[in-house]
C-alpha cells in the first residue's frame, strides 16, 4: 500500500517450492530506498535494505536489474551480504552475477448493465435479427471498430449468466494503462432500447479512455446509471454499488451518445445551468426544473 513513486509498506508470505521454505516479510519503500525484515523455514531471521532505480516501462512491460541498485542482507543463518553494481560478496566471496527482470500486469474488467425499461429477448424476438444486421445499424450511426478508442463491437445472444443484461464493456489493462477496450450488445425488442442500452456501455468506455484508473467503479455506474435514470425519480443503480461523492466530474458526458426517443433525451451538459441542479441521495436521483 502506498503512493506511486512514493511512499510505500507491504506484507508477504511466499512459499518455495524448490527449497520447500516459507518466508514472511514486512517491507517499506520510499524514493527508491528499500528495506525489509522477517522470517525464513531455512534462512531463519532476515532482513536488508539497499538503494534501486525504479523498474522503467518499455512497452507493456516493467523491466528492472541490478546494475543500478546496491543493498546489504542478512540472514540468521547464512550471515551478511552486500550487493552493487552487478557484484555481491558473501562469505562464498566476489561474484558477479548480473541481473534483468521483465514484468507485465494484465487486469481485466468488465461492466455490464441490467435494464430497468427494457425488456430482454431471444435474437428471433429482436429489432437486429442478427450481427451483422446491428453492426450496420451501429455503422449508419457512426460506430465501427475503433470508433473512439473502442477495438471491437458485438452483438450475440445472452448466457445463461446474462440473462438480464443489456450490454457489457470489457476492458484490459496492462501495467496501469488501458489497452483494449469492447463492447458488446444484446437482443432488445425495440431500436431505442437498444440505444438506450447501448448509451449506458459509451458511457463506461469513454470513462476508461478519458479516466483510466482513477474513475472507480462507483463513479462509472453512478454516472451511467444517473444519464440512465434520467427524469425518473427513483435511481435504479444497484445497491451493492455505493453512489459516488468524490471530484470526479458526474455529468462529463461523451457528446456522440446515440439519440433516442423515449425518454426524450436532454443535453447533460445543460443540467448545470439550470437554476436548481439535479440532486443526487443515496437511492434518489431527482431532477428539479
Amino acid at each position: 500500500m502506498g503512493l506511486p513513486s512514493g511512499l510505500s509498506v507491504g506484507a508477504g508470505v511466499n512459499y518455495g517450492f524448490k527449497n520447500n521454505n516459507w518466508t514472511f516479510t514486512a517491507n517499506t519503500t520510499f524514493a527508491g530506498f528499500y528495506s525489509y525484515g522477517g522470517y525464513d523455514t531455512k534462512a531463519g531471521f532476515i532482513g536488508g535494505g539497499g538503494f534501486g532505480i525504479s523498474p522503467a516501462l518499455t512497452g507493456n512491460f516493467g523491466v528492472s536489474n541490478n546494475l543500478f541498485s546496491v543493498g546489504f542482507n542478512y540472514s540468521q543463518n547464512g550471515g551478511w551480504s552486500a550487493s552493487a553494481l552487478g557484484f555481491s560478496y558473501s562469505n562464498q566471496g566476489l561474484i558477479f552475477d548480473p541481473s534483468i527482470t521483465v514484468s507485465v500486469t494484465i487486469e481485466f474488467y468488465s461492466d455490464y448493465f441490467i435494464p430497468d425499461s427494457w425488456e430482454p429477448c431471444k435474437m428471433s424476438e429482436s429489432c437486429f435479427k442478427s450481427k451483422d444486421a446491428a453492426l450496420n445499424d451501429l455503422a449508419n450511426n457512426g460506430f465501427t471498430k475503433n470508433s473512439h478508442k473502442i477495438n471491437e463491437f458485438d452483438y450475440r445472444n445472452r448466457e445463461p449468466s446474462e440473462e438480464n443484461y443489456g450490454g457489457i464493456t470489457f476492458y484490459a489493462y496492462v501495467n496501469g494503462k488501458l489497452n483494449s477496450l469492447s463492447i458488446t450488445m444484446f437482443p432488445h425488442k425495440t431500436i431505442d432500447g437498444f440505444y438506450e442500452s447501448f448509451n449506458h456501455e459509451l458511457i463506461h468506455a469513454y470513462d476508461h479512455v478519458k479516466y483510466g484508473n482513477l474513475a472507480t467503479k462507483s463513479y462509472r455506474e453512478t454516472k451511467a446509471y444517473m444519464w440512465t435514470d434520467r427524469f425518473r425519480e427513483k435511481s435504479t443503480l444497484p445497491y451493492d454499488i455505493p453512489k459516488y461523492t468524490g471530484k470526479l466530474d458526474l455529468f462529463d458526458i461523451p457528446d456522440y451518445l446515440v439519440t433516442t426517443l423515449t425518454p426524450n433525451p436532454v443535453d447533460p451538459k445543460l443540467y448545470k445551468y439550470l437554476p436548481n441542479p439535479p440532486r443526487i441521495s443515496t437511492s434518489i436521483i431527482q431532477f428539479n426544473f
